[in-house]
């Protein structure tokens, strides 16, 4: 059980009339139209196809103040960004941001709000600590797979219940949490589908 879990509060009802009168005829986004300002979502595919580098960029955009990502503009509350790396080691990433910001666009400087987390154990714990003193406006999880080892293939109630603390910590803090995630390897030559996920 998780420290989100544990909270006990009392059943809240809400009537359509209230969520009509919410006036929302455009659903919140982070980077519009495609990713949410809250919830979860995953960038999946085979290995070394740039994920985590793509993840990079979208929170160095966060966090420097840029206007659009990919030519789609971002939303952004807080101009901050956690990237909890389980693959990659603090010297890994320090040659990897290096390497990615090679023309020196971003000087360190204007990269303080993009924060790394290496220790991985407890992550929900973690977070919760963490956006509870300074919010974010996305927090990547590179990579999924890390944290799912309990959990076999095939078993969606299982990756259900794994997933059920991530959006309540997700909803607390209104922020987006972006997984990182791989195809299986035997499926990599297929056409893009979800049944291509490991798991």
């Amino acid at each position: 059980m998780t420290s989100i879990n544990k909270q006990q509060s009392p059943t809240k009802l809400i009537s359509a009339s209230e969520l009509i009168n919410r006036k929302i005829d455009d659903m919140p986004t982070l980077i519009n139209p495609i990713l949410p300002k809250v919830g979860l979502v995953a960038f999946a595919g085979s290995s070394d196809t740039g994920k985590s580098m793509l993840a990079r960029q979208l929170c160095i955009h966060v966090v420097s103040g840029e206007e659009y990502f990919l030519g789609f503009r971002i939303n952004a509350t807080h101009g901050k960004a956690i990237y909890v790396s389980t693959e990659d080691d603090e010297n890994a990433i320090a040659y990897l941001l290096r390497k990615q910001n090679a023309e020196g666009r971003y000087p360190p400087e204007k990269l303080i709000n993009l924060n790394y987390l290496f220790e991985f154990e407890n992550l929900i714990e973690q977070l919760d600590e963490v956006l509870s003193k300074e919010k974010a406006d996305v927090v990547v999880i590179d990579v999924l797979s890390d944290l799912t080892g309990g959990i076999h293939q095939g078993d969606s109630s299982g990756f259900r219940s794994f997933l059920r603390p991530y959006n309540q910590l997700a909803q607390k803090h209104q922020c987006l949490i972006l997984f990182l995630h791989h195809t299986g390897k035997k499926t990599e030559m297929n056409e893009p589908s979800k049944n291509n996920l490991l798991g």
